[in-house]
């Protein structure tokens, strides 16, 4: 009988270890951490806190591409502000409130696609651009059309308050991206749940 205990033990000790991961970080860590690689532009590591279903396409594919030559654009999308306040669980979901400053670069990006529109229609060279190349010219744009603004102190802020659901997933707390304000404040109030908004200079 002796004998047995010790083999009890040890199968204790590996049910245990087979169980229900329990997250390292509290869900309001794991929001902060993710809000802090996005201000870095570590895409990669702000990927791994976020809750992918299925069919999602990476964070990093969407957002990596404006890292190519267009740093004057996104040093103002990384430029937010955040605190993050109350926290509510509920379940495996929690609720974290969020107060944020972010620029409003609606003025930027709405410029840009008015002017690219009418180069579009009215010159060849632009006209014959591949993907890349448009790319790069657009990335042109609205580096050149942020530094005029800056110059001359055009961009204005806007301030939030909005919840964010973490949602506990594999053993960690992960952001639920389906949220209105959140995808604002993360692209200057240009996108919105994943669709661009009306680029008529006015913040909705």
């Amino acid at each position: 009988m002796k004998r047995i205990w010790p083999i009890l033990a040890v199968l204790i000790l590996l049910l245990a270890a087979c169980g229900p991961q329990e997250p390292t970080e509290s869900p309001t860590e794991a929001l902060n951490q993710f809000l802090t690689y996005m201000k870095q532009g570590k895409y990669a590591e702000a990927d791994e806190y976020v809750y992918a279903k299925d069919g999602d396409t990476p964070l990093s594919d969407n957002l990596q591409s404006f890292d190519g030559g267009n740093r004057a654009f996104v040093d103002k999308l990384q430029a937010f502000e955040f605190e993050t306040t109350d926290e509510t669980t509920a379940n495996d979901q929690t609720t974290v409130t969020v107060k944020s400053t972010n620029i409003n670069m609606i003025p930027v990006f709405a410029d840009v696609m008015s002017e690219l529109t009418a180069l579009i229609m009215s010159d060849p060279r632009v006209q014959q651009f591949d993907d890349e190349q448009m790319m790069q010219f657009v990335n042109d744009m609205l580096a050149e059309k942020t530094a005029s603004m800056q110059r001359q102190d055009e961009l204005e802020t806007v301030e939030r308050e909005f919840p964010v659901t973490m949602i506990r997933d594999k053993g960690k707390w992960k952001v639920d991206m389906d949220n209105e304000e959140l995808v604002m404040m993360l692209t200057g109030n240009i996108f919105k749940s994943g669709e661009a908004q009306e680029t008529n200079g006015s913040d909705e």
